[in-house]
């Protein structure tokens, strides 16, 4: 719906013509870009925008195109929302999930790991070898549409259509 609207009131360019002058009396040009390439941006938004024939341009983070390695906020997220349990322990501190101790603890965990150097490896560090595994209380199903990366394949797939391009988002955001 949101893409039909857009295509009446405006119209989708590709980056390469992003430098191009628009007339005054022309529509509105629009350039839709994706951040983080979720794998949800190739499985859910790539076949819409291909049924109406809108370009894109993605920005990928190659780090949760592994399996079992999450960028740290979709992390974070996934942890607040699905963690089953009272709690778990991080460097001698328990940090509390129950419902009443769960937000302020995921900030804590926010602060906790945007601090540690050196940035990002250490935070990183500190969600593959500390914290618990989204694998252990999210389903894969879950994992999959919310929390994964594009794969190696769903990139290859973008980046052959004519309609979509792919930027370079860093390794781990």
């Amino acid at each position: 719906q949101h893409i039909a609207f857009l295509q009446n009131q405006c119209v989708f360019i590709p980056p390469t013509e992003l430098d191009t002058l628009r007339h005054p009396s022309e529509k509105v040009r629009v350039l839709l870009t994706f951040d983080d390439g979720l794998r949800n941006n190739a499985d859910v938004v790539a076949p819409i925008l291909r049924r109406h024939r809108v370009p894109a341009l993605f920005f990928v983070c190659s780090r949760h195109a592994q399996p079992g390695k999450y960028l740290w906020f979709v992390y974070l997220s996934a942890l607040e929302q699905y963690f089953q349990g009272d709690g778990f322990a991080c460097r001698g501190r328990f940090v509390d999930m129950t419902p009443v101790g769960r937000q302020a603890s995921i900030q804590w965990l926010k602060e906790f790991l945007l601090e540690l150097t050196p940035h990002p490896q250490a935070m990183y560090h500190a969600i593959d070898n500390e914290l618990p595994p989204l694998e252990n209380f999210a389903s894969p199903r879950t994992l999959g549409e919310r929390c994964a990366g594009m794969t190696a394949e769903h990139i290859g797939a973008l980046a052959a259509d004519p309609l979509f391009t792919i930027g370079v988002h860093t390794v781990d955001h």
